[in-house]
């Protein structure tokens, strides 16, 4: 297949920002590299917007202290040549702003406003479901683009369970959870609410991930719930998931894009709802 390559300007939807993306169609995948500066300080969260309205992310990264930030991210087959409509870069805190836009496709004043709608109307989304526990529901007109169902991984094994945490892949540390705030009040229960969430003992830092970081759909597991670490100030590459049951945290898995193991452990190989090969380490609790 022959490589295709584009460079676009970034349209700024914030004041003083600026920047560009490198853009290269190969392989049936898709590689962006984006820089900005001039950025608030923060995260900024990739999107890219296919001519179906879909809005999906691509990637995420922490700014440097001048403002500056770059991004690299992989995407699948279904954004190659024809269909990747715009990229939209936006903030990644709980009110997200959208702060550069750019095309890949007609440079046409109509299709500016239109990806400048969708950021808009992108950000509403987000800002909306910011921190709930469920499913983010899709919203008009832009979409969190869902794959149809894919083959299931194998099942976790019922036996020999995990009470303490092995140790961990090198690329995938747990990080230490923060020093607990300062709590003015003491919430009281009203009847019939929902109770918290218990973790067990070892893997409460994996807790950090999923209170900072939407819900994703990589694997199709009912039960099961994913996040991408790295919205959540975790490693780049690494998705998280558990198992909830009767209240308490059974399962965790560990999930890394790639047809091999990225280290030594018991992987097993699952392919995502984007027809991607993943690697998945599982640990019952």
């Amino acid at each position: 297949m022959s490589t295709i390559r584009q460079t676009l300007m970034l349209r700024p939807m914030h004041n003083g920002v600026s920047g560009y993306a490198r853009i290269q169609h190969e392989n049936r995948h898709t590689v962006v590299q984006l820089h900005a500066r001039g950025l608030p300080p923060g995260t900024a969260r990739l999107y890219w917007l296919t001519h179906d309205r879909l809005a999906r992310e691509a990637a995420s990264a922490a700014v440097g202290d001048h403002g500056d930030c770059s991004i690299e991210a992989w995407t699948p087959e279904a954004s190659g040549p024809g269909r990747l409509q715009a990229l939209l870069l936006i903030t990644g805190d709980d009110h997200p702003r959208p702060l550069m836009v750019g095309l890949c496709a007609d440079q046409s004043a109509g299709s500016i406003l239109d990806a400048k709608s969708a950021a808009l109307d992108l950000c509403a989304q987000l800002g909306r479901h910011n921190g709930k526990e469920e499913t983010v529901q899709k919203a008009e007109p832009v979409p969190v683009a869902e794959a149809e169902p894919e083959p299931q991984p194998e099942p976790l094994p019922k036996d020999e369970p995990v009470t303490d945490p092995p140790a961990e892949p090198e690329m995938m540390p747990v990080v230490e959870e923060p020093e607990p705030r300062q709590e003015t009040s003491v919430p009281v229960q009203r009847k019939g609410a929902k109770p918290p969430l218990r973790w067990p003992r070892g893997f409460d830092s994996l807790k950090r991930y999923f209170d900072g970081a939407l819900p994703c759909r990589i694997l199709d597991l009912p039960g099961w719930r994913f996040v991408y670490a790295a919205n959540a100030g975790g490693p780049e590459g690494l998705w998280v998931g558990r198992q909830i049951l009767d209240g308490h945290v059974r399962g965790v898995a560990y999930v890394t894009r790639g047809s091999a193991p990225p280290g030594p452990g018991p992987f097993r190989t699952a392919r995502g709802v984007d027809g991607l090969l993943y690697q998945v380490l599982w640990q019952r609790l």
